[in-house]
């Protein structure tokens, strides 16, 4: 919750920045060898930072490498990867969001984060445990279907990411990018307890439902904190749960139901 809302005031705040004076690279790579004075966006490609940035740096789906002396303002990093050398400093706000958020944090970080989705996960399941049980029951028999409607809903998520940011300097730009991420991350916490379920369901089915939820967790958890396979893994929960959510949303919609409504009892 501490990322997203981190990520919404710099939305914000790029919002803000006037269009000239910033520095854009799409699909390509960008390497600042020299001190700059504007803010630096770099769209799914990799960014080199050798020199001093005085102004922000923002990379979406891409790798951000600075290098020994790099001195950046503020760092905000969406679905990639930081590779911060030894001697290069960032002097404001960093902020990195991965697909399960842990790329890159200490570990209290780490735990608290962990503690946070534990959390999460079991105020949901009380306030919607019928629909939990439906999502678990899409997963377990569909698996293929939920992660590829998951993997078509990421693209189409960053596709719009990309044509919103482009609008932020329009009035209607940061309000279309802040429903977009709102969606986004609403249904990816709900996806997520779904997931927690269905894996807890696999290890400990008969240990009844706390002990389940709970194993569910702690494994996506722990696998989720493996070098590189971690990475993975947590590709493939956030496929799966914003491909639960839609496989359902799509199933309610032809019942003419609502996610959240409950469940009709037959007659």
């Amino acid at each position: 919750m501490r990322s997203a809302a981190a990520l919404l005031l710099v939305v914000l705040a790029a919002s803000a920045a006037p269009a000239q004076e910033s520095v854009v690279a799409f699909f390509a790579p960008l390497e600042v060898k020299e001190d700059a004075r504007r803010d630096v966006t770099v769209l799914f490609g990799s960014l080199t930072v050798g020199g001093r940035v005085d102004g922000r740096v923002y990379v979406v789906g891409g790798t951000c490498t600075l290098k020994p002396g790099a001195v950046v303002r503020d760092l905000f990093i969406l679905f990639g990867t930081l590779r911060k050398e030894e001697g290069a400093v960032v002097t404001g706000t960093e902020t990195l969001i991965a697909p399960m958020g842990m790329e890159g944090q200490r570990l209290p970080s780490q735990i608290a984060l962990a503690l946070f989705w534990l959390f999460l996960a079991f105020i949901l399941s009380a306030f919607l445990p019928a629909q939990m049980a439906t999502g678990q029951v899409v997963l377990r028999d569909r698996p293929l279907l939920a992660a590829s409607v998951g993997l078509a809903a990421l693209v189409i998520f960053f596709l719009l990411f990309t044509l919103f940011f482009f609008m932020l300097q329009l009035v209607v730009g940061y309000p279309l990018l802040l429903s977009l991420l709102a969606f986004f991350f609403l249904a990816k916490a709900y996806g997520m307890v779904v997931v927690f379920w269905t894996v807890g369901a696999l290890l400990v089915r008969r240990w009844g439902p706390v002990p389940c939820l709970f194993a569910g967790w702690f494994a996506v958890t722990l696998l989720r904190a493996v070098p590189y396979a971690g990475a993975v893994a947590g590709w493939l929960a956030t496929l799966a749960a914003l491909g639960v959510v839609l496989v359902q949303m799509s199933f309610r919609f032809r019942a003419h139901q609502s996610l959240f409504a409950p469940p009709r009892s037959a007659p």
